[in-house]
């Protein structure tokens, strides 16, 4: 659970640096 909130977090900080990303685009 530890490791999915870390992965949460990076992804944020990815979509915040990146927002045009595909990935991003459901957040």
């Amino acid at each position: 659970n530890r490791q999915k909130q870390q992965i949460a977090s990076m992804f944020d900080d990815y979509c915040r640096q990146n927002p045009h990303a595909i990935e991003c685009s459901i957040y």
